[in-house]
């Protein structure tokens, strides 16, 4: 007779089967599943602003969406105003080509010239005058939408 106590057959698990439940994630892992989870809530309340309202979303994020839209509005500004200027610095505007300040200033020029000489006042002080004036005139009928004013 056999003395010997069979051992209860032990299941081998082969290298195909997958462990029932995969470990927690550790270190960077963890951190960056975290990361992604947090990042997606708050993708998620930034689409939730048109169906709710403002009222949801947290006030660093309304900060931060505010202060980058502002940013962005600003650094356009600044590109348009430079590109603006260097525009202008770049135009033939004494060239003997095109004439076309030429034609609009010379006019006025001479007649300060001819016309100040009895003044108190110098023909370059008129004319520097004269295209304030304009400047402020048109800014500030841009401003009333006054189209007339804007064509003299």
């Amino acid at each position: 007779m056999n003395n010997t106590v069979p051992f209860p057959e032990q299941k081998r698990r082969d290298d195909n089967e997958q462990p029932a439940t995969p470990p927690p994630p550790t270190g960077w892992l963890r951190f960056a599943d975290r990361a992604v989870d947090w990042a997606g809530d708050r993708i998620e309340e930034i689409l939730d602003v048109p169906i709710y309202g403002w009222k949801g979303l947290a006030t660093w994020l309304k900060t931060l969406i505010i202060l980058t839209g502002t940013a962005l509005i600003l650094w356009a500004a600044w590109w348009g105003i430079t590109a603006l200027i260097d525009a202008v610095r770049a135009a033939a505007w004494h060239s003997q080509g095109t004439g076309l300040i030429a034609t609009m200033h010379q006019p006025v020029w001479d007649y300060l010239q001819t016309h100040t000489a009895e003044l108190p006042v110098s023909a370059t002080t008129a004319y520097t005058a004269w295209q304030l004036f304009g400047t402020a005139s048109f800014i500030a009928s841009w401003w009333l939408r006054a189209t007339g004013a804007r064509l003299t």
